[in-house]
């Protein structure tokens, strides 16, 4: 199970890619792309140290919004 914000990031990627002048096929290919490498993170997170899927995504956005 992964939570719906990491599942359901489309909508903003799109919006992010369209607001500097993507088109329809950028903004698939970089929903594909981004959400597949999120999800990816997070299970291979969840199941290394054997943790819930929301709260290691709460940490990981945590982290990476302090960290950039």
């Amino acid at each position: 199970m992964v939570p719906d914000f990491v599942a359901n990031a489309g909508g903003v990627i799109t919006a992010s890619v369209e607001y500097h002048g993507g088109t329809e096929t950028q903004a698939f290919e970089r929903i594909n792309d981004t959400i597949s490498k999120n999800t990816k993170k997070l299970l291979d997170k969840v199941y290394g140290e054997n943790s819930y899927p929301r709260e290691t995504a709460i940490a990981m956005q945590r982290k990476r919004c302090f960290v950039q």
